[in-house]
């Protein structure tokens, strides 16, 4: 252990390295936008590593464990319940080429790989107390480093082929000192630094050696570092590049040229070669500016603590993604340094409060200050002047014109011309040189006066009087300016007003010169002077156009506009779109204080505020001096941000990173969480989401990032999601395909179910319907039943027994004449008649009675044998299925229907063979046919004969039974008469629907159920 304690303290005492010529750092950080997150916004604290998946996610191993972040928030990733890393500190991110991230922890926690939205543990032989570095080789190993407190055990695990190798170290026989990191130089070499008595060593593993070499680079420093050329650097004081990309060794390692006043720890450098790097002692952040080509002299260095915003003094890690930002992890939170879209030129000498003035000259700046006149490109300022101005504007000519209290100085290259201002005139800061040589001047009173090589001149008449102080040369080389209700023009001699009055600009704040136009900005509306005429762009509908105090127009056809907190971009064909009234949204890019924009200076201070130069570089002067946009910088924006789903939520189920998922039945609330990675403004992006099949269309744009739906029932869905920075370029929507299982009631079982039971509601009703319909024809026809029966008791009890009785009485007179009467025998005569009219009424009386217990068979056999027919009339009585009783109003009305139809045949039909054929199905079904003369086919088809009403009364007598009468020629000869009556009207069973299903069994099921019966 006393090495252990040698490493550690060395490593303690690594601040005492001598500095030499140390330089001062510049306390301001600038040309970047600062962002700071801490617990009050989420971030976890003590950030040991930060990491860029490829997907875009950035992952923060922290000592409250695993998080991921997409810009806006920060998400814990739990760890698996019960395992050993559930409490433990994160202390090491891998990505690895596949994609994945592999997460090492503290605590005896092991590692871990996050896999489909969960974190998987990976089983170690041994855990280590701490991971504190992880890499991978070209082989596809993964090299897994642990803390120098486990020294002398296994220092590095090394994983391939699926398992893990302990005591690596061992069999490539690394030599001896505590574990502290890993690099890795672009020939593929891995080089492990170990702690030692006395220094670091770093100790290369070449690719495909069998063991790391003996020998070793011995320095000074915390950690070492790849930069983007695959190089290895390390830090301490001074900055050395200790392995080349190549894997050789330095003979004289190349340094940044400057020392820092302390060492640093963890560091890293940017795309544009900025080096940063955190104190070790406790203060802060440093920043070595990277060496600019063709300009000489030491780098800058600057230094960012607590007291400029840093979330703490102490950083613990620093890493540069992908887009270029600097991530700094802290003991308080997270920063974020990004280079500004707006750069503020901090070497520009002066004082911003007291006014600035801005021409551009030749693709630069020319500044005015209270220090002096400067030429400003990006990061290097001139001056050309010492003595403060108090205007300038640009010579038609050449040159600029500069304003002094008492002269006015031309300056074109170093040459000078220079004349006096008139002693008695009170004249403001703003100048115009009109195409004509004449230098315009205002004064206070809003009077003009203009200068040529003759010397001063007041206009032979008063000018309309200047408001605002604000002049600009147009296009075409011409003095303008705005009164406050009118445009002016100066062509030579030439007062040219339009009013401006039916515009309604409202209060004006700028008039500005374009390549082809002239702008009016106003507190109500932006208008436009081209070609002699005004458009107009309303207020009311594009609120950004008003009160504006720069507009400046790039040669690239891009419209820039200033208000007092942003600048705005507009494509210049969208804005002639937006002056011939077209109703189509005018999309911007906007750059605010976000991206670094400082307000405008004071109202008070006139003139260009706002310029464009050649390259389409934007030039604003603010209250902090001056700034300048590059707009190749701000194309990354074209690209919208990717889209993720982030979580799926329901009751108590929660699915992260979801692909597809199944929800339990009964779900009814959802809530969906989604994200866009885009780090440089992830406050600046706006969401749409659709759920197909329920949302017709998409949702308005909302930067809320979780979406609810209510009331959801059972079925398959697709919710889909877009993402966009300024709102005219979407990202592909991310897409989740989801499932809600129904509920028994909700199943299609159930739904069937409730089919069937409705099917049988509905028939029961139908059923009771038919029931009430049968009872009513059953009471009518027993109501007749009973008046016929009381009819025949009537007739048979009095009319027929008293007629009986005459005629007895008419016998016994008889019998008492003599033989030989004459009147005998007529007697007799009538005597016989009036028998035979009894037996007749008997007979009809007979008739009038029901057959209430009669077999349909029986009845009509009896009717058969009544009839009388010939001897050789062949007949035949045919029954099918089981026979059922018939309902007596039923069985009445098919007797009479039968005995209609074979008193038919046995008058008309001369036939030689009669058929009746009894079905009991379904249906009840009687059929007589005979081979006889057959029906006339005009009689069928009109129902009746003329003269006789058999016909028409079976019809009837079918009808009132709800059947169906069918009458036909029979292909051979003769005619056959079918009377179908349905089973629930004819059977005195029916009813119910067992008796109706009973019946269609027997209907299908019946095979071989036929009898038949010959009566001769």
């Amino acid at each position: 252990m006393r090495l252990l304690n040698a490493i550690l303290l060395w490593a303690m005492v690594l601040v005492a390295e001598a500095p030499i010529h140390a330089q001062t750092p510049v306390p301001a950080l600038t040309g970047y936008r600062h962002d700071s997150w801490t617990s009050f916004s989420g971030a976890p604290s003590s950030i040991s590593q930060i990491i860029e998946a490829p997907d875009g996610w950035l992952w923060l191993a922290s000592s409250k464990g695993l998080f991921r972040f997409d810009g806006a928030s920060f998400e814990r990733i739990e760890a698996p319940r019960g395992s050993t890393m559930e409490n433990a500190p994160a202390t090491a991110l891998l990505v690895t080429r596949s994609g994945e991230l592999w997460i090492g922890y503290g605590a005896n926690g092991g590692i871990a790989v996050f896999r489909k939205g969960a974190l998987q543990v990976l089983p170690m032989l041994h855990r280590p107390y701490a991971v504190v570095d992880m890499v991978q080789t070209r082989d596809g190993a993964i090299w897994a480093m642990s803390h120098p407190s486990d020294y002398p055990d296994s220092r590095l695990q090394r994983y391939a082929n699926g398992h893990w190798e302990e005591h690596a170290d061992r069999r490539l026989r690394l030599v001896d000192g505590a574990p502290w990191n890993m690099c890795i130089s672009a020939d593929g070499t891995l080089w492990a630094q170990l702690g030692h008595v006395g220094g670091m060593r770093l100790v290369p593993l070449r690719p495909g050696a069998k063991q790391f070499e003996g020998s070793f680079v011995g320095w000074k420093g915390i950690r070492c570092y790849r930069d983007q050329r695959g190089a290895i650097w390390r830090a301490g004081r001074t900055i050395q590049q200790v392995v080349n990309s190549d894997g050789s060794v330095p003979s004289v390692p190349p340094t940044l040229g400057t020392t820092l006043p302390d060492s640093v720890g963890s560091f890293a450098f940017d795309g544009l070669g900025n080096f940063w790097g955190a104190s070790l002692a406790g203060k802060g952040l440093y920043h070595i500016s990277a060496q600019r080509p063709g300009i000489s002299g030491e780098r800058i260095v600057r230094r960012f603590a607590g007291a400029d915003g840093l979330s703490s003094d102490v950083v613990t890690s620093i890493y540069v993604d992908r887009s270029q930002n600097i991530w700094v992890g802290t003991e308080a939170g997270l920063d974020r340094f990004r280079p500004a879209a707006v750069i503020q030129e901090a070497a520009l000498p002066g004082e911003p409060s007291a006014g600035m003035g801005l021409t551009l000259l030749a693709g630069r700046a020319v500044v005015g200050t209270n220090a002096g006149l400067f030429d400003v490109l990006p990061g290097n300022v001139r001056r050309t002047f010492v003595e403060e101005n108090w205007g300038q504007c640009p010579a038609w000519s050449g040159g600029i014109w500069l304003l002094f209290p008492t002269r006015v100085v031309h300056l074109r290259g170093v040459q000078q011309t220079v004349f006096a201002r008139p002693k008695d005139w009170i004249l403001t800061s703003e100048c115009v040189e009109d195409r004509l040589g004449r230098l315009w001047v205002g004064d206070i009173q809003g009077k003009l006066y203009w200068h040529d090589a003759a010397g001063w001149h007041r206009p032979a008449r008063d000018l309309p009087k200047l408001y605002q102080w604000d002049m600009v040369r147009t296009p075409q080389g011409n003095l303008a300016y705005v009164t406050k209700n009118a445009l002016v023009r100066l062509v030579g001699d030439r007062v040219i007003t339009t009013s401006l009055v039916r515009y309604a600009p409202g209060a004006l704040s700028l008039i500005s010169a374009g390549q082809r136009d002239l702008f009016v900005s106003g507190s109500k509306a932006l208008l436009r002077y081209r070609d002699g005429k005004l458009s107009r762009i309303d207020g009311a509908r594009v609120s950004w156009v008003t009160s504006l105090r720069g507009i400046a127009e790039t040669p690239q056809g891009d419209v820039w506009f200033m208000d007092a907190n942003s600048l705005s971009r507009v494509n210049g064909a969208e804005l002639d779109r937006a002056f011939a009234g077209s109703a189509a949204p005018l999309t911007r890019t906007l750059l605010d204080a976000r991206d670094g924009v400082r307000p405008m200076q004071e109202y008070n201070f006139r003139g260009m505020q706002l310029a464009a130069d050649a390259t389409g570089r934007l030039w604003q002067l603010n209250r902090a001096g001056l700034a300048y946009v590059d707009p190749s910088g701000l194309e990354v924006r074209k690209r919208a941000p990717p889209v993720f789903i982030t979580s799926i939520e329901a009751a108590s189920l929660r699915v992260r990173d979801p692909s597809s998922t199944t929800l339990s039945p009964g779900t009814t609330s959802i809530h969906f969480g989604y994200t866009a990675l885009n780090f440089a403004s992830p406050e600046r992006i706006r969401f749409r989401y659709r759920l197909a099949d329920v949302d017709p269309s998409w949702s308005e744009p909302t930067d809320r990032r979780i979406a609810s739906f209510e009331n959801m029932g059972p079925g398959r869905y697709r919710f889909f999601v877009i993402a966009s920075e300024d709102q005219k370029t979407w990202s592909p929507p991310a897409t989740l395909y989801f499932e809600v299982k129904p509920t028994f009631v909700q199943s299609w079982p159930f739904k069937l179910l409730c089919g069937v039971v409705l099917l049988i509601l509905g028939w029961q009703a139908y059923s009771m319907r038919l029931r009430a319909v049968a009872n009513r024809i059953r009471e009518r026809l027993s109501e007749r039943s009973d008046e016929r029966e009381r009819i025949a008791r009537e007739l048979h009890d009095t009319l027929l027994q008293s007629v009986q009785m005459l005629t007895l009485r008419f016998q016994l007179a008889v019998d008492s004449l003599p033989q030989k009467a004459p009147e005998r025998q007529t007697l007799e005569d009538a005597i016989d008649g009036a028998d035979n009219v009894i037996a007749e009424a008997r007979d009809r009386v007979r008739n009038l009675r029901t057959k209430q217990n009669a077999d349909v068979c029986e009845v009509i056999e009896s009717i058969l044998s009544r009839q009388g027919f010939d001897s050789a009339v062949r007949i035949e009585v045919a029954t099918e299925g089981k026979q059922v009783r018939l309902k007596p109003h039923v069985m009445e009305e098919v007797a009479r229907i039968a005995s209609e139809a074979i008193f038919n045949i046995w008058r008309h039909a001369d036939a030689g063979q009669i058929t009746v054929s009894i079905s009991h199905g379904r249906e009840f079904s009687l059929t007589i046919g005979d081979d006889g003369r057959g029906i006339d086919q005009n009689t069928i088809d009109r129902g009746v004969l003329d003269g006789h009403y058999g016909l028409a009364g079976m019809n009837e007598r079918a009808r009132k039974l709800h059947g169906r009468l069918h009458v036909r020629r029979r292909e051979e000869s003769g005619t056959e008469i079918q009377l179908i009556v349905p089973g629930r009207i004819a059977y005195e069973t029916e009813g119910s629907m067992i008796s109706h299903l009973r019946g269609l069994w027997q209907w299908i099921a019946r095979s071989g159920s036929w009898s038949t019966t010959s009566i001769r």
